[in-house]
C-alpha cells in the first residue's frame, strides 16, 4: 500500500469497504431477529412524508405543520406498520407544495407506499451517478468511473439516505442536473457567436429553473442558487423565478392560506425541536449544530452567546471567501474571448467554472443553520468535479491538492464512524473535515487565473496522475 498509487489505494480500499457492507447485509439476515435490523427499524424519516401525504389527500392542509396532529398521524402509522418508533416523530419541514409528491403514496398501505418510495430514490441515484461519470474527461478509463460509482454506493450518506427513506437521492439528481447545465456544453457551434449565445441563455435558464427545484429543501438551494445568479447573470435569475412562480401559484391554487401558515409555523417548529427539547446536534453537518455541540452538547435551551458569536465569526470567514473565489473566477471569466465557448478558451472557463462550483456546494452545509449529514452525498459533485480537472490536467496540480485529496478521504472514512462517536465525545470532527476541504477548495477557485495556464499546458496521457 506505501509504495502503491492513489488508485490502487482508493480501489483497495473501496473494495474492502464493499466487501464488509457485503458481509453486513448478508449477515444480517442469519442472526437473531431481536439482535438483526429489520424493517421495522427502516424508513422512520418516511413517516413524515407519509402523514404529510395524507393530511394533503385528505385535504387537512391546517394540519400540516400542527405538531401534535402530525405527531398522533405519525405514532397510528408507526402503530398500523408496526414501526419501533417510540415517542419520537418528525415534523414534515417541507413547503407545502411538495407535500403533494405523497398524496397518491399515502393512499397505498405503509410499507408497499415506502418500497415504491425506495425503488424511486434508487432510480434518481442511478441517473444522478450517470450525470456524474459524464463530468470527466471523455478519455477517463472505464475502471475510474467505476470506482466513482462504488465509492458512492458505498458511501455513508447513501447508506444513510436509503436506510432513513429520505429524499437526498432526488437532491443529488437534481443537483447534478444543475451543475451539468451550468458547466456548459461540449458540442456548442464553434463558428456561431449568435447561436452559441441563444444556446447559453436557454441552457443557463434551465439551470436556474430546476436550482429553483431544489425549494424543496431551501437549505440546498440558497448558497448553489445565489451564486448561479451571480456567475451567469440574468438568465439564470429568470429561470429561478419563473419556478418559484410556479410554485407560488400551485400552492396558493392548491392550498390556500397555507403559504403564510408555514411562513409562521416554521420557526416555532424549530424552536420547539431545537430549543425545548434535546436535539441530535451531532447529526448535523453546520458550524451552528458544531459550536453547539462542543460547548452546550445535545441539551435543550437557547444557544449561549459563546455559541453564537463563534457561529456568525466563523460563517462570515468562509462566506467572506467563497465571495473572494466568485469575484476571481467572475474577473477570470471576463479576461477570455468572447463567445465564451470558442474553441480556445473553453477549457480554462471550464476549469475556472468547475472550481468555483466545487467550492460552492462543499461550502455550502457550513453556512447554513440547518444540514443533515446524509445530505453530504452532495459532495460527490464536488468530489467527481476535482477528479475531472486531475484527470484532465494531471501535470499541472495546483497548490495544496496533495492535501485536498488527504482531506477527501478523511472526510469520506470518517463520516463511517462519525454518527456514534459524535454524540459520545460532543465533538464533530465531520465539521472541521469538511471546512478543511471547502477551504482549500475555496483556495483553488481563487487562484483560477492560474487555470488559464494550466488549460494550455499539455496532459500527458488519460490517467489518474495524483500524489501518492
Amino acid at each position: 500500500m506505501r509504495n502503491a498509487s492513489l488508485l490502487k489505494r482508493l480501489w483497495l480500499a473501496a473494495g474492502a469497504l464493499a466487501l464488509f457492507v457485503a458481509v453486513f447485509i448478508i449477515g444480517n439476515g442469519f442472526i437473531a431477529p431481536d439482535r438483526a435490523i429489520t424493517r421495522h427499524m427502516l424508513g422512520f424519516d418516511f413517516t413524515a412524508f407519509y402523514a404529510a401525504g395524507t393530511f394533503t389527500r385528505q385535504h387537512r392542509f391546517a394540519d400540516l405543520y400542527d405538531l401534535s396532529a402530525i405527531a398522533t398521524e405519525e405514532h397510528q402509522i408507526g402503530r398500523d406498520a408496526d414501526l419501533e418508533l417510540s415517542t419520537s416523530f418528525g415534523p414534515y419541514w417541507n413547503p407545502p407544495v411538495f407535500a403533494w409528491i405523497f398524496a397518491p403514496l399515502s393512499a397505498l398501505p405503509f410499507h408497499t407506499a415506502l418500497n415504491l418510495w425506495l425503488l424511486a430514490n434508487v432510480l434518481a441515484l442511478a441517473v444522478a451517478l450517470l450525470l456524474l461519470t459524464r463530468m470527466l474527461p471523455r478519455s477517463t478509463p472505464a475502471g475510474h468511473k467505476a470506482l466513482l460509482i462504488l465509492l458512492a454506493l458505498i458511501s455513508m450518506p447513501v447508506i444513510q439516505a436509503l436506510s432513513h427513506a429520505q429524499n437526498t437521492c432526488f437532491s443529488l439528481l437534481i443537483l447534478s442536473a444543475v451543475v451539468t447545465l451550468w458547466r456548459g456544453g461540449d458540442h456548442e457551434d464553434l463558428h456561431d457567436s449568435n447561436a452559441s449565445s441563444g444556446r447559453n441563455f436557454r441552457r443557463a435558464m434551465l439551470a436556474g429553473a430546476l436550482a429553483g427545484l431544489l425549494s424543496y429543501k431551501p437549505q440546498l438551494t440558497a448558497v448553489v442558487g445565489a451564486v448561479l445568479i451571480l456567475d451567469l447573470g440574468l438568465p439564470a435569475l429568470l429561470g429561478m423565478a419563473l419556478t418559484g412562480v410556479i410554485l407560488l401559484l400551485l400552492t396558493l391554487g392548491s392550498m390556500p392560506g397555507l403559504l403564510t401558515t408555514y411562513m409562521q409555523r416554521l420557526p416555532q417548529i424549530l424552536h420547539y425541536m431545537q430549543v425545548e427539547h434535546e436535539y441530535l446536534w451531532d447529526r448535523h453537518v453546520t458550524l451552528k449544530a458544531f459550536w453547539r455541540l462542543l460547548i452546550q452538547g445535545r441539551t435543550a435551551g437557547a444557544d449561549l452567546l459563546i455559541v453564537q458569536g463563534l457561529t456568525v465569526a466563523t460563517a462570515l470567514t468562509i462566506a467572506g471567501l467563497l465571495v473572494r473565489a466568485l469575484y476571481r473566477a467572475r474577473s477570470t471569466l471576463s479576461l477570455l474571448p468572447r463567445p465564451w465557448r470558442t474553441a480556445a478558451s473553453r477549457p480554462a472557463q471550464r476549469i475556472t467554472r468547475d472550481r468555483l462550483i466545487a467550492a460552492t456546494i462543499t461550502a455550502m452545509p457550513l453556512l447554513m443553520p440547518f444540514y443533515f449529514d446524509y445530505d453530504l452525498l452532495l459532495l460527490a459533485i464536488p468530489a467527481t468535479l476535482f477528479a475531472a480537472d486531475r484527470l484532465q490536467h494531471p501535470a499541472a496540480p495546483a497548490p495544496g491538492d496533495r492535501w485536498l485529496i488527504r482531506c477527501w478521504i478523511a472526510l469520506y472514512a470518517w463520516l463511517l464512524v462519525n454518527p456514534g462517536l459524535a454524540r459520545l465525545t460532543h465533538f464533530n470532527l465531520t465539521v472541521p473535515l469538511l471546512a478543511a476541504t471547502a477551504l482549500l477548495l475555496i483556495a483553488r477557485a481563487t487562484r483560477s487565473r492560474g487555470a488559464l495556464a494550466a488549460a494550455d499546458a499539455p496532459a500527458p496521457g488519460a490517467g489518474l496522475c495524483c500524489p501518492r
